[in-house]
């Protein structure tokens, strides 16, 4: 739990995000600084005493930051834990180009989750993922952060998970445990249907076609890294409720479920 008290001591850096959006982030006010630019950050954190504990950063289109300022401003904040939220139009960042270090960014809509977690993590004076974490470690972190603060919100449903990669699929039941689910029998019509992929053809939008033809009522996820929007569409018109990320499948998990 996320302590208002603790939270009035944060030193908040806000950079190009609107009011919009602050408003809707509810972040804490008493010690913050907003700029409109990254080098306007860089300007005011240079030779300064204060120092922000937790930065956020809006990236509204694919090349709205140069790769030179984001590594003068990356240097700048060694050791504050970082946010960088990524809005519709940036969703190729990471297939086509990769500027910001990848464990910082989060897409728009899991924004308010992630930054729970910061919190909470900064509070429990837990270290911040560095920029130099692979995406590897930025999935592990993600996930015990995610876990560790997380409620049961899978709690009474059974799920059934299909993955071809046997270490992710058991990931995944593991995942879905400690969220609260249940492993759905063999000849039980289970609430949530997990379909993992790597790829997305003809022969996989034809499987979900039938799991969903076979399970009407289940709550049917895909699982994939990458996929691009109009796979999404395709997966969704075959009867798909929603594409999840490999890398952020526990947190939009818990987005998904935790006030159903």
């Amino acid at each position: 739990m996320i302590s208002p008290q603790s939270v009035l001591s944060l030193n908040l850096l806000t950079v190009a995000v609107s009011d919009d959006l602050l408003a809707r982030l509810s972040l804490p006010e008493a010690n913050h600084r907003d700029v409109s630019d990254l080098e306007a950050a860089v300007e005011l954190l240079t030779g300064s005493a204060w120092f922000p504990d937790l930065v956020v950063v809006y990236q509204g289109i694919p090349d709205q930051f140069a790769a030179s300022d984001v590594e003068a401003f990356v240097g700048q904040i060694p050791l504050a834990r970082c946010v960088v939220v990524f809005g519709p139009w940036c969703e190729s960042i990471g297939r086509t180009k990769q500027v910001w270090p990848i464990g910082w960014c989060v897409p728009l809509q899991h924004t308010e989750t992630r930054l729970r977690q910061e919190l909470v993590a900064w509070q429990n004076d837990e270290p911040p993922l560095p920029p130099t974490a692979s995406r590897d470690e930025a999935f592990v972190s993600s996930v015990v952060q995610t876990l560790t603060n997380s409620e049961e919100v899978l709690s009474g449903r059974s799920v059934r998970i299909e993955s071809l990669d046997r270490p992710f699929g058991r990931f995944l039941t593991e995942a879905v445990q400690a969220l609260g689910a249940r492993l759905a029998e063999d000849d039980e019509p289970a609430d949530i249907e997990i379909l993992a992929t790597t790829l997305i053809d003809g022969s996989v939008l034809s499987h979900v076609a039938q799991c969903r033809a076979a399970n009407p009522a289940a709550r049917l996820l895909v699982v994939t890294e990458m996929a691009t929007p109009t796979d999404v569409a395709k997966l969704v018109a075959a009867g798909g409720d929603a594409v999840l990320s490999q890398l952020r499948v526990v947190e939009q998990l818990q987005d998904m479920f935790c006030s159903k």
